[in-house]
């Protein structure tokens, strides 16, 4: 429901910002985030917390 999605986003949108609070405190130069490329609705979310496309930056795995 609407409200459902209202109340996650508060969440969501609270916890990052006591993350970058946190971070901040630490004195940490930077959050590095990773999301994929077809979440619009996650890369909207982490743009309105300020975040920006690092372009020249590939995620990386090694699977065992």
């Amino acid at each position: 429901s609407g409200s459902r999605k209202s109340c996650d986003a508060w969440v969501g949108t609270r916890l990052m910002r006591h993350l970058m609070a946190v971070a901040r405190q630490r004195h940490c130069a930077r959050l590095d985030l990773n999301v994929r490329t077809w979440n619009r609705r996650g890369i909207k979310f982490y743009e309105s917390l300020g975040a920006c496309v690092v372009e020249d930056r590939l995620s990386m795995r090694v699977l065992f």
